[in-house]
Protein backbone atom coordinates (compact mmCIF):
# COMPACT_ATOMS: atom_id res chain seq x y z
CA UNK A 1 0.00 0.00 0.00
CA UNK A 2 1.15 3.69 -1.28
CA UNK A 3 -0.07 5.62 0.93
CA UNK A 4 0.40 9.63 2.16
CA UNK A 5 0.15 11.11 5.76
CA UNK A 6 0.28 14.93 6.78
CA UNK A 7 0.95 16.27 10.43
CA UNK A 8 0.10 19.43 11.49
CA UNK A 9 1.37 21.24 13.90
CA UNK A 10 -2.09 23.82 14.73
CA UNK A 11 -0.12 26.09 17.33
CA UNK A 12 2.47 27.62 14.43
CA UNK A 13 0.69 25.77 11.78
CA UNK A 14 3.65 23.96 10.21
CA UNK A 15 2.81 20.82 8.20
CA UNK A 16 4.95 17.64 7.43
CA UNK A 17 4.04 14.73 4.76
CA UNK A 18 5.33 11.37 4.84
CA UNK A 19 4.93 9.14 2.00
CA UNK A 20 4.86 5.63 1.82
CA UNK A 21 3.54 4.28 4.65
CA UNK A 22 1.60 1.37 5.55
CA UNK A 23 -0.77 2.44 8.13
CA UNK A 24 -4.40 3.17 8.65
CA UNK A 25 -4.44 5.38 11.15
CA UNK A 26 -2.08 8.34 12.76
CA UNK A 27 -2.67 10.23 15.81
CA UNK A 28 -1.07 12.50 18.72
CA UNK A 29 -1.34 10.42 22.05
CA UNK A 30 0.05 11.31 25.32
CA UNK A 31 3.17 13.88 23.39
CA UNK A 32 4.21 11.01 20.91
CA UNK A 33 2.76 10.30 17.14
CA UNK A 34 1.64 7.03 16.41
CA UNK A 35 0.36 5.06 13.80
CA UNK A 36 -1.31 1.70 13.19
CA UNK A 37 -2.37 -0.94 10.92
CA UNK A 38 -3.08 -4.62 10.82
CA UNK A 39 0.21 -5.26 12.31
CA UNK A 40 -0.39 -2.74 15.60
CA UNK A 41 0.62 0.06 16.82
CA UNK A 42 4.39 2.05 15.90
CA UNK A 43 5.95 5.35 17.43
CA UNK A 44 7.27 7.96 15.22
CA UNK A 45 10.16 9.77 16.15
CA UNK A 46 13.23 7.56 15.53
CA UNK A 47 16.33 9.03 14.14
CA UNK A 48 16.49 6.24 11.17
CA UNK A 49 13.63 3.94 9.66
CA UNK A 50 14.88 -0.03 10.83
CA UNK A 51 18.40 0.71 10.76
CA UNK A 52 17.56 3.19 6.81
CA UNK A 53 18.52 6.86 6.90
CA UNK A 54 14.99 9.06 6.98
CA UNK A 55 14.62 11.02 3.21
CA UNK A 56 13.45 14.18 3.91
CA UNK A 57 13.16 17.68 1.41
CA UNK A 58 10.73 19.96 0.59
CA UNK A 59 10.25 21.89 -2.51
CA UNK A 60 8.54 25.57 -3.49
CA UNK A 61 6.51 25.50 -6.40
CA UNK A 62 7.89 27.31 -9.48
CA UNK A 63 6.85 30.19 -10.52
CA UNK A 64 6.91 32.94 -13.12
CA UNK A 65 6.28 35.68 -10.55
CA UNK A 66 3.97 37.27 -13.52
CA UNK A 67 6.84 38.01 -15.64
CA UNK A 68 7.14 36.27 -19.11
CA UNK A 69 10.89 37.14 -18.60
CA UNK A 70 14.01 34.58 -18.50
CA UNK A 71 14.72 34.82 -14.76
CA UNK A 72 18.65 34.05 -13.22
CA UNK A 73 19.25 33.76 -9.79
CA UNK A 74 22.00 36.37 -8.75
CA UNK A 75 22.24 35.51 -4.84
CA UNK A 76 20.45 33.23 -2.74
CA UNK A 77 20.07 32.92 1.35
CA UNK A 78 18.65 31.07 3.79
CA UNK A 79 17.06 32.20 7.34
CA UNK A 80 16.88 30.72 10.32
CA UNK A 81 18.88 27.54 9.00
CA UNK A 82 19.48 24.91 11.32
CA UNK A 83 21.12 21.16 10.43
CA UNK A 84 22.53 18.33 12.23
CA UNK A 85 24.01 17.22 8.82
CA UNK A 86 24.25 18.36 5.53
CA UNK A 87 21.53 19.28 3.22
CA UNK A 88 21.11 20.15 -0.35
CA UNK A 89 19.69 23.01 -2.15
CA UNK A 90 18.44 22.54 -5.84
CA UNK A 91 17.13 25.76 -8.12
CA UNK A 92 14.81 24.52 -10.22
CA UNK A 93 13.99 25.90 -13.41
CA UNK A 94 10.83 25.38 -15.89
CA UNK A 95 10.64 22.39 -13.72
CA UNK A 96 13.82 20.72 -14.77
CA UNK A 97 16.47 20.49 -11.23
CA UNK A 98 19.24 22.89 -12.81
CA UNK A 99 21.92 22.99 -10.36
CA UNK A 100 22.41 21.45 -7.04
CA UNK A 101 24.51 23.25 -4.11
CA UNK A 102 25.70 21.37 -0.69
CA UNK A 103 25.26 23.30 2.66
CA UNK A 104 27.23 22.58 5.32
CA UNK A 105 25.83 21.45 9.02
CA UNK A 106 24.59 24.70 11.23
CA UNK A 107 24.26 23.00 14.50
CA UNK A 108 23.15 25.68 16.85
CA UNK A 109 19.91 27.11 17.97
CA UNK A 110 20.77 30.78 16.82
CA UNK A 111 19.03 32.08 13.85
CA UNK A 112 21.63 31.63 11.08
CA UNK A 113 21.36 33.53 7.91
CA UNK A 114 23.85 31.60 5.55
CA UNK A 115 24.48 32.77 1.78
CA UNK A 116 25.50 30.33 -0.68
CA UNK A 117 26.91 29.59 -4.23
CA UNK A 118 24.73 29.38 -6.88
CA UNK A 119 25.32 28.56 -10.88
CA UNK A 120 24.27 32.18 -12.16
CA UNK A 121 24.72 31.19 -15.85
CA UNK A 122 21.35 28.88 -15.15
CA UNK A 123 17.79 30.50 -16.49
CA UNK A 124 14.28 29.47 -17.37
CA UNK A 125 11.07 31.16 -17.09
CA UNK A 126 10.05 29.61 -13.83
CA UNK A 127 11.95 29.01 -10.86
CA UNK A 128 11.61 27.45 -7.48
CA UNK A 129 13.76 25.90 -5.04
CA UNK A 130 14.25 22.61 -3.45
CA UNK A 131 15.95 22.06 -0.18
CA UNK A 132 16.91 17.94 0.93
CA UNK A 133 18.37 16.64 3.88
CA UNK A 134 21.81 14.49 3.68
CA UNK A 135 22.05 10.79 5.23
CA UNK A 136 19.20 11.78 7.48
CA UNK A 137 19.93 14.79 8.82
CA UNK A 138 17.24 16.65 10.60
CA UNK A 139 16.76 20.23 9.57
CA UNK A 140 14.45 23.70 9.76
CA UNK A 141 14.53 26.29 7.75
CA UNK A 142 12.57 29.58 8.18
CA UNK A 143 12.48 31.11 4.88
CA UNK A 144 14.74 31.63 1.61
CA UNK A 145 15.69 34.62 -0.07
CA UNK A 146 16.61 34.77 -3.92
CA UNK A 147 17.65 37.57 -5.82
CA UNK A 148 16.59 37.31 -9.34
CA UNK A 149 17.98 39.19 -12.41
CA UNK A 150 15.55 39.51 -15.46
CA UNK A 151 17.18 38.64 -18.81
CA UNK A 152 16.89 41.10 -21.72
CA UNK A 153 15.42 38.47 -24.24
CA UNK A 154 11.85 37.43 -23.99
CA UNK A 155 10.47 33.98 -24.54
CA UNK A 156 10.30 33.69 -28.70
CA UNK A 157 6.84 32.25 -28.64
CA UNK A 158 3.84 32.29 -27.05
CA UNK A 159 0.53 30.46 -26.93
CA UNK A 160 -2.56 32.56 -28.01
CA UNK A 161 -6.51 31.03 -28.59
CA UNK A 162 -4.69 27.44 -29.29
CA UNK A 163 -2.11 28.84 -32.07
CA UNK A 164 1.79 29.87 -31.60
CA UNK A 165 2.09 33.77 -32.03
CA UNK A 166 5.76 35.02 -32.73
CA UNK A 167 6.62 37.81 -30.39
CA UNK A 168 10.08 39.82 -31.11
CA UNK A 169 11.24 42.47 -29.66
CA UNK A 170 13.24 45.58 -31.43
CA UNK A 171 15.72 47.64 -29.90
CA UNK A 172 16.99 50.95 -30.85
CA UNK A 173 20.93 50.08 -31.20
CA UNK A 174 21.46 53.39 -33.12
CA UNK A 175 21.33 56.57 -30.38
CA UNK A 176 24.81 56.59 -28.50
CA UNK A 177 25.65 58.41 -26.03
CA UNK A 178 26.58 57.92 -22.28
CA UNK A 179 24.81 57.80 -19.60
Amino acid sequence: MNTLGIFLNTQIFAFAQLMGLNFNSVCSFNGKIVGANESGIFEFGADNDDGTAITAFFQIASSDLGETRQKRISKASMAGYWSDGGMKVSIIYDDQLSSAHSLPPMDTEDQNVLEFDINTLDTGRFVGVRVDNIDGSDFSVNAIDVELFLTVVAPSTKNASGRLKEETLEFDVSATGTV
